[in-house]
């Protein structure tokens, strides 16, 4: 997991955002859909050979 914390201070207000990263391996998020009762995740790699990936699940709706 990884956090990235922006703060932005601007004339008469301060704002603070977060942002909370899981990170999975292909294997992983491959399973993660099947647990929560949709298809199958579809393991896209990156087309420029770079060490990234996506992952595409459908339920089955239209």
């Amino acid at each position: 997991m990884s956090l990235d914390k922006y703060e932005i201070s601007e004339a008469g207000r301060h704002r603070t955002f977060c942002n909370r990263v899981r990170h999975f391996t292909p294997d992983e998020l491959g399973a993660e859909p099947a647990e929560a009762g949709s298809g199958a995740a579809e393991i896209l790699g990156d087309l420029a050979g770079a060490p990234s990936f996506a992952a595409v699940a459908t339920t089955g709706r239209r």
